[in-house]
């Protein structure tokens, strides 16, 4: 499901892990180290309208089919930071980039 790259491939797709590998790339949130995708015009992108906004691009998110269902969930680290949950054929992928176990001065957990 993920290779030595971060690129995670389920469902038909291939999604680049807060890497910019693949034409689809989630950016879990705003810090340098993560959001490299954002630099790159050609890359969808698969982020929170928060992450978005610090990083100062339009995002237009990806379209998955296949039966292959992609959602963010909050993961308290920054505004905006989100942990990736990707789920096809009763197969289940989470992914984060950093969390907190406690709510901070910008964030709220679920």
């Amino acid at each position: 499901m993920i290779d030595g790259e971060m690129n995670l491939s389920l469902g038909g797709q291939k999604i680049s892990l807060d890497r910019a590998q693949q034409r689809i790339c989630y950016v879990s949130h705003a810090h340098s180290d993560h959001a490299g995708a954002m630099k790159s015009k050609e890359k969808l992108i698969f982020a929170s309208k928060e992450t978005a906004a610090l990083a100062r691009r339009q995002i237009v998110p990806p379209f998955f089919d296949d039966g292959l269902h992609v959602s963010l969930h909050n993961s308290g680290h920054i505004l905006g930071s989100t942990q990736l949950k990707a789920e096809h054929d009763g197969r289940v992928f989470v992914y984060t980039g950093d969390f907190m176990l406690s709510d901070g001065l910008t964030t709220i957990g679920e």
